[in-house]
Formats: C-alpha cells, sequence, structure tokens
C-alpha cells in the first residue's frame, strides 16, 4: 500500500512539472521578451504559492498551456498577459540573495542611520515588476566602506521646515491591499489582532468585485487613478450605526461563513445571529428616534435633529457574534 501511494505522489509531482515546463514554454513562444528569463526558470521548484490547504473557491489566475500570437494582442491584453506571465515565471526562480549593511553615526549626540543593500543573485527579483512594492527609497542604496570607530567630518547641515501630509487617496491597487490588511487601520489591540489572523474585508476572489459593487452604487468614484468616496457615499457613512462600519464585523462573518462551508455551524444559526443583530440595531435606532421626538414636544417642532450619526452604537468585541454548533 505504501508503494502504490509512493507511486502516485511521484506520479502527481511529475505531472505537475510536466505542466509548468509545458506552461513556461507557452509563455516563452506568447511572449518572446520573456524567453530569456523563462530559460532560467526551474520548474522543479516549489514554490509556496503552491499551497491546496489554501484554496477556496479557484486559484489564482495563470497562463494556460496553449501559446498564442503575443503580437495580436492589443496594448491592454500585452500588459494584463505580462502581468500574470512575471508572476507565474517568479515562482520558478530561486530566491533572490543580498549583503545587506547599515550604517550609525552620532552627530552632537544625536543618532542618524543608513540601510544599503548589495545584490548578489536577483533570483525572482529578475522577473520585472516583482518584488518592488515592498522595497523603500533606500533599501537598495550603496553605502560606503566604513569601519567602526571612524571619524568624518560633517560636509554640511541641512534644515528643511515642513507640514504634515494627509494620506494619500487611495488607487484600486492600494485600496485592495489595505482591505487585505485592514489591521493596519485598527487602534485597538484586540481588534487588531483578530483582524491580523483573518483575511481582512473580503477575499483575494472578492475585493475587486467589492469595490466594482460600491463604484456601481455611486458609493465610491474613480477621479484619474485615485478611488474616493462620494457625497452618497460619505452620507452613507454618516447615518451607519459604528456596529455596522467595524471591520470586526465583517471578519467575523467571513470567520463563520467558512465554519459554515466546513459544516461546523448550521446556515440557519449563522442567518439568524445576523437577524437579530440588525434587530438589536433597529431597535436601538428606534429608542434614539422614541427620545428625540420626546424632547422635541417640548420644543418648537423644527427642533429635531437629523443628524443620524447621533446616535448611540454598541461597541462591537470580537466574539460579540461568534458562533459555534451549540448555540
Amino acid at each position: 500500500m505504501v508503494g502504490l501511494l509512493l507511486t502516485v505522489l511521484v506520479g502527481i509531482l511529475l505531472s505537475l512539472n510536466t505542466d509548468a515546463r509545458n506552461v513556461l514554454a507557452s509563455i516563452a513562444k506568447t511572449m518572446p521578451a520573456l524567453a530569456g528569463i523563462v530559460a532560467k526558470c526551474d520548474s522543479s521548484i516549489k514554490s509556496p504559492t503552491w499551497n491546496d490547504k489554501k484554496i477556496t473557491a479557484h486559484h489564482g489566475i495563470i497562463p494556460t498551456q496553449q501559446a498564442a500570437d503575443g503580437s495580436k494582442f492589443s496594448e491592454e491584453e500585452w500588459k494584463i498577459y505580462r502581468l500574470i506571465a512575471e508572476r507565474y515565471i517568479a515562482n520558478f526562480l530561486p530566491s533572490p540573495e543580498y549583503l545587506a549593511c547599515s550604517i550609525e553615526l552620532r552627530i552632537a549626540n544625536e543618532r542618524f542611520s543608513a540601510k544599503g543593500r548589495l545584490v548578489t543573485k536577483l533570483g525572482w527579483e529578475a522577473a520585472a515588476g516583482v518584488g518592488d512594492e515592498e522595497k523603500t527609497d533606500d533599501e537598495g542604496q550603496a553605502l560606503p566602506e566604513l569601519k567602526a570607530g571612524l571619524q568624518l567630518p560633517v560636509s554640511g547641515v541641512d534644515c528643511k521646515e515642513e507640514r504634515t501630509k494627509p494620506p494619500a487617496a487611495f488607487t484600486e491597487g492600494t485600496l485592495i491591499r489595505a482591505m487585505d490588511n485592514i489591521h493596519l487601520a485598527v487602534d485597538d489591540p484586540q481588534s487588531k489582532k483578530f483582524l491580523k489572523e483573518g483575511d481582512g474585508i473580503g477575499t483575494s476572489a472578492t475585493r475587486v468585485a467589492i469595490i466594482a459593487e460600491l463604484k456601481r452604487k455611486k458609493y465610491l468614484e474613480a477621479r484619474g487613478k485615485k478611488i474616493v468616496a462620494t457625497e452618497l457615499g460619505n452620507h452613507l457613512l454618516q447615518v451607519v450605526p459604528d456596529v455596522m462600519k467595524n471591520p470586526v464585523l465583517t471578519a467575523l462573518f467571513e470567520r463563520i461563513l467558512r465554519e459554515v462551508e466546513l459544516g461546523k455551524v448550521p446556515l440557519d444559526v449563522f442567518i439568524e445571529k445576523q437577524e437579530q443583530l440588525v434587530i438589536n440595531e433597529l431597535n436601538r435606532v428606534r429608542k434614539w428616534l422614541k427620545a428625540q421626538l420626546l424632547i422635541a414636544s417640548f420644543q418648537s417642532p423644527c427642533g429635531i435633529t437629523r443628524d443620524m450619526s447621533q446616535i448611540p452604537t454598541a461597541r462591537l468585541e470580537p466574539g460579540a457574534v461568534a458562533l459555534d454548533s451549540h448555540d
């Protein structure tokens, strides 16, 4: 039995290896500009990207084994195919290697530091555009060779007066990354920890669709490359209770839906909990409105506020709507 299983496993690995070679060959034929980097690929490399345990609805988009005539692609088609192909190629190249160095200087009891690195092997970074997102402006700078304790003259001092700037507006790409790393936008330590362990807002397969739907409903709009909230979107944020805007709620629902998918939580229990959450919020709004009407009865008819953002809402804690099969 063990021998049979090993034979099957080897057969699967050989099949995957053959598929990879065929896909790489089709990339080289479709886009000859990538043929040079494809020639450096090792189809036997098992990248952490290939992880069946993390596949839910479908695997990532990859080129097929069918070659095409890349010269007939439109400009957009060419860019999309190249982007996907480069990401695929990167999985069959070795890890980059570099020498990292840092310098620490003290001037008038103040500490200054600089970091740099010297790349000795590009590895998967040779696939254009891969790896650049994580680099800071000075990570790749060349630093002079120095020795500890060396005394250096100060060639000059510049003093610049600058003002703080608001965060840059989102592009569709940065918005998707922010949705994936929503824990970075949360201050509460418990919520931050909970969100970091989850998948953020939506999944990698649904985030683009979520943004498209918000645009369709006129809550978001594109201004050039920027994605901004519309007047309608800002109004929605003012009237929706805080609990509904809390990313912890979305993360909880995503986690529970995975439990439903695995059969660990009955679907009707999840729906019941959602209905109860909505009912509780509606009751909270009704009580607030009733209190406003009572106050207004002792004031002029125009004294009723219409600022729904003043409605008190409950604080959502991680686990507040958590489910298990015993509920």
